[in-house]
């Protein structure tokens, strides 16, 4: 038995990717994202499921993440997202990578690798309608396309931009950025805008590709916004008592004393900390479920300890199961509450847990 673990629901996962691809319409392609480990629910069991749902392609972050992919056997398309680097060709070209670009090297690069293998290869332009990250400059897209044409190992498939707040469709950016990639867009089977946030909110509907990330994990850039009720948490994060006992009044809990009990007191210890992806910011703040109740943390969250308040619970006893984030008997802990508790967002807390802890899949 391990001492902490996630549960990943794939059912979840399943039932959130049809949802999406509901929402955005029969029209629309799904490119369902699985980089950062799947955001920290395990890239090979996630991609699997989403293939079996019949997701079109896969995106990723980066030719390492297709590796793994390929490995598993899966011939679905990949996106690699975030471009690449020139000398990441050759395997973008061996895992036949649909390559996001934005610099001539990498496209150069790319159509070397492609005509070595004897192919040719599908590229997506980066563009930046107004995230300030990634791509190109709408009013530089034919100049680069036009540079692109004497490139016989790629191909142009598309555009790609990203919405910089798209859990608001009403914001005047949201709408420019909007409007940006319209006059950019190259009218091609890959052009595509729509993240989790317009698949909620309906943007997706008539565009080529979709390409929810956060959505199908089971929370929304904004817990608030449509869409978001019909989402199913797939991770849950588990551990078990390893110590009880009973506080005086007046008794300071962990490093700091910021916490003091105000009547005798159960306090339960369990091994989980900021070591484990549980953020030291939760101090006081976050939440637990133990025999049906909900219970606060309390003191400070140490490397590998965090205190819990189990007074008035019956029969807690050393080894008993506690719920950090999930469901169990009818209660909850979401992503969005202990990203709301600790000043950050729920993406953040998915991935922290994810990538320090083991995880047990239900099919």
């Amino acid at each position: 038995m391990e001492r902490k673990y996630l549960e990943i629901d794939l059912k979840a996962l399943a039932h959130n990717y049809r949802v999406l691809a509901d929402l955005a319409g029969p029209g629309t392609k799904m490119v369902s994202v699985v980089k950062a480990d799947a955001y920290g629910h395990g890239l090979k069991q996630a991609a699997r499921t989403l293939v079996d749902c019949g997701t079109y392609a896969l995106g990723v972050f980066d030719p390492a993440d297709a590796a793994v992919i390929r490995q598993e056997g899966i011939k679905v398309p990949i996106v690699s997202l975030s471009g690449i680097f020139p000398w990441e060709a050759g395997d973008a070209a061996k895992n036949n990578i649909d390559a996001v670009i934005f610099s001539m090297e990498a496209a150069q690069a790319l159509s070397q690798a492609f005509l070595e293998k004897g192919e040719t290869g599908n590229v997506i332009i980066k563009v930046d309608t107004g995230m300030g990250r990634l791509g190109i400059f709408p009013e530089d897209l034919p100049a680069f396309v036009e540079a692109l044409a004497p490139l016989k190992g790629i191909r142009v498939t598309g555009i790609a931009s990203h919405l910089a707040a798209s859990e608001i469709p009403d914001h005047p950016h949201t709408k420019s950025q909007v409007e940006a990639f319209k006059r950019a867009s190259l009218s091609m089977i890959n052009d595509t805008l729509a993240n989790s946030g317009a698949v909620l909110e309906g943007l997706a509907k008539g565009v080529p590709l979709a390409r929810p990330g956060i959505a199908l994990y089971g929370s929304a850039p904004d817990p608030g916004m449509k869409g978001a009720d019909l989402l199913k948490p797939v991770m849950t994060f588990k551990t078990l008592i390893i110590s009880l006992k009973t506080l005086p009044q007046g008794s300071p809990i962990s490093y700091g004393m910021t916490f003091t009990t105000s009547r005798p007191s159960l306090i339960a210890a369990v091994p989980v900390g900021y070591a484990d992806g549980y953020f030291r910011r939760l101090a006081n703040k976050g939440a637990a479920i133990v025999h049906g109740k909900r219970v606060p943390v309390v003191g400070t969250v140490c490397m590998n300890l965090t205190m819990l308040d189990v007074t008035g619970i019956d029969n807690v006893q050393p080894g008993d199961e506690v719920v950090l984030l999930g469901e169990k008997d009818g209660l909850r802990v979401t992503g969005d509450e202990l990203a709301a508790s600790a000043g950050t967002i729920s993406y953040e807390i998915y991935c922290s847990l994810g990538h320090a802890n083991p995880r047990q899949y239900k099919e």
